[in-house]
């Protein structure tokens, strides 16, 4: 799944085997919705320019050249350079944590320590850290759940019990199911949580704290490539923070 489906990926339900079809070459080309035109792009596909048209419409957009302009914002191709990226993580992890993320990951182990339940949440590339995240919680004996699926993450509110929380994973921070999702958490009063690469995303927007970095987006034909470790990093942070004040200090 490329960084277009996975965008859409809370829209997808009312396309037609044929539009999602359409959606899913767009998906492994996104680099033609750019270069060509309507017209073009149909010829391409082997379908109509109303079929185009009503696809991007049930996806949310007034039309194809709006749809279109969602493609641009999401594609940079072959955006990554490794000497670049061991420098960047090397002086943002001398500078981490920060005052504001020292206050965040405090409120993150205290909210951790009163759950009943700690649901994670992520989904594309960045569902092992999920995985991760709540086996590790698991190991230190406190019920948690990682949540990945479509069906689940809209059932999750159904689910939450009052001392339960929900942690969102997410590099870009604008996936549309993780977001919906939180926006449903938050009517509950639960206060979500979420782990970002970017502070002022929709995602961090929506929940009550967010830990974020400044880390950027690299794409490679529509894919996202970008590096989780800084998410990782995060992640291990909190854990450490969780496993010192409230395990080794209790067991003294």
């Amino acid at each position: 799944m490329g960084i277009i489906l996975e965008s859409f990926l809370n829209n997808t339900s009312s396309l037609t085997k044929t539009e999602l079809q359409l959606l899913t070459k767009i998906d492994n080309n996104p680099e033609l919705s750019i270069e060509y035109n309507l017209i073009e792009l149909a010829e391409k596909f082997f379908t109509s320019k109303t079929e185009l048209i009503r696809m991007a419409q049930k996806l949310g957009f007034s039309g194809f050249s709006e749809f279109k302009f969602k493609i641009k914002s999401l594609v940079l191709l072959e955006n990554t350079d490794n000497s670049n990226f061991i420098s960047s993580l090397r002086d943002w992890v001398s500078a981490f944590p920060d005052l504001e993320d020292a206050k965040n990951i405090k409120y993150f182990i205290q909210k951790i320590h009163k759950a009943d339940t700690v649901y994670i949440t992520a989904v594309g590339v960045t569902k092992p850290l999920a995985e991760y995240f709540s086996k590790k919680l698991i190991g230190f004996d406190k019920r948690a759940v990682y949540i990945h699926e479509d069906p689940f993450l809209d059932l999750l509110p159904n689910l939450l019990r009052p001392n339960d929380i929900v942690i969102y994973l997410s590099v870009s921070g604008d996936v549309d199911i993780l977001v919906n999702s939180a926006k449903k958490v938050n009517s509950l009063q639960q206060d979500p949580l979420a782990i970002t690469g970017v502070r002022s995303s929709k995602l961090g927007r929506t929940v009550k704290r967010n830990i974020s970095v400044k880390s950027s987006m690299s794409y490679y034909h529509g894919y996202d490539i970008s590096s989780r470790a800084y998410l990782m990093i995060i992640i291990d942070t909190i854990l450490e923070h969780y496993h010192a004040n409230y395990l080794i200090n209790s067991a003294v």
